[in-house]
């Protein structure tokens, strides 16, 4: 019986870990910080690059940055919800206004390291600051902008996107709400 024990462990282990996040990152969760404006917000998506194997060393990061703002209209319920598939981490918004419900989801190839919203894709690597925008025609339109430090605060994600867009009358208007 003592024999067993551990070969039921190892078996154990083997079909739990079989789910597990694989690819170039792993992730741990993301955070959500919305505007005082009625559509929009910051999402900052946590966790940690693929170490070898025989590495314990897990330095938890800010992987990606996530400013969505979309037309202001009055919102009547919100919802997001987040999943992290084997190679994918898929981050889905709505919105249910007066002019019918506003929606965009992202979807981040933690393999290939691309992230996807509306029709473009973009190489993470390349910058990991990303602004969506939904127009009043649930129309998204998506930038991608200049890498971030990978411990940045809601504030300091929104300040960095307003430097990098001094001219957007609307990106420069957005303030966070704060609880």
């Amino acid at each position: 019986m003592q024999k067993i024990i551990p070969l039921l462990f190892i078996l154990l282990l083997g079909v739990v870990g079989c789910d597990v996040q694989r690819g170039r990152f792993s992730t741990m969760g993301n955070s959500y910080c919305t505007f005082l404006s009625n559509i929009g917000g910051i999402d900052i998506v946590d966790g940690f690059g693929a170490k070898p194997a025989n590495t314990t060393n897990t330095d938890e990061q800010n992987l990606l940055y996530i400013l969505i703002v979309g037309p202001s209209v009055e919102v009547h319920g919100s919802s997001s919800h987040s999943s992290n598939d084997k190679y994918f981490t898929t981050l889905d918004y709505s919105w249910n206004t007066e002019k019918g419900p506003f929606a965009v989801s992202i979807r981040w190839n933690r393999q290939t390291d691309v992230v996807a919203m509306g029709k473009r894709e973009f190489i993470r690597a390349k910058g990991n600051v990303f602004v969506v925008r939904l127009d009043a025609g649930g129309e998204i339109a998506s930038q991608q902008l200049a890498n971030l430090g990978s411990h940045e605060s809601f504030s300091e994600v929104l300040k960095h996107i307003q430097q990098q867009l001094p001219n957007d009358q609307l990106i420069s208007s957005l303030r966070l709400y704060k609880a």
